[in-house]
């Protein structure tokens, strides 16, 4: 999480970045969770401000964001939030490449094939996920 947030912010702060760990006290689990470019945000928001880019990556387009929240309320992962300045919605976009914390996870328990996954196959994950998943990363 530090380095999502370093990369994307420049601060080593695990509130501001894109990817949350999920406690799992049932099993004694901590995961980390991450966007799975569903999609499920671009299809909600208003402004066509979230694009799909030729990697199957959802991103955000930050001058046509608006702020309105409907890409967070429909994200079934919590994935989305609004920047600390409450100006427009971050995402995870896979660092426009390599992503920080697959390269930084020394465990290497993170990994992407999203040129594997289409998004309805995403999509179809995305709905299979426990309701409170969002929650048990956010107190």
């Amino acid at each position: 999480m530090l380095a999502c947030s370093e990369h994307h912010v420049g601060i080593f702060q695990p509130a501001v970045a894109r990817l949350f760990v999920a406690k799992f006290d049932d099993v004694s689990r901590d995961l980390p969770v991450v966007c799975i470019q569903c999609g499920l945000c671009a299809k909600a928001c208003p402004e066509e401000a979230i694009e799909k880019s030729p990697e199957n990556v959802y991103f955000v387009v930050e001058s046509q964001c608006t702020g309105c929240g409907e890409c967070i309320a429909a994200c079934p992962r919590g994935m989305i939030k609004m920047d600390s300045q409450g100006k427009f919605a971050v995402k995870c976009n896979l660092c426009e490449g390599i992503p920080s914390c697959i390269e930084a996870c020394p465990y290497e328990a993170l990994s992407t094939d999203t040129k594997k996954s289409s998004s309805s196959q995403n999509r179809k994950r995305a709905e299979s996920l426990p309701a409170d998943l969002a929650r048990r990363g956010r107190s």
